[in-house]
């Protein structure tokens, strides 16, 4: 969200062997941190705004939604 739109996101790309991957505390201290990103950036955002998700089944497919439709 710090960058101007159009705004793409993919849920196939991350960083593998992390340790949110790897262990539970890791996972743990991950969604925290997640947590308090989000709670800085909601107030902040146009739940309208669209955007565009990417998702690789084994296919790239790229649909429209909204910010809104994604975070709540």
């Amino acid at each position: 969200m710090d960058h101007p739109p159009p705004r793409v996101f993919s849920y196939d790309t991350r960083i593998r062997n992390t340790p949110m991957e790897t262990s539970r505390a890791g996972a743990k201290a991950a969604l925290l941190d997640a947590i308090v990103q989000l709670e800085k950036v909601i107030p902040t955002m146009n739940f309208e705004e669209e955007i565009t998700l990417q998702a690789i089944t084994p296919h790239l497919h790229s649909f429209k939604t909204t910010i809104g439709r994604e975070v709540r």
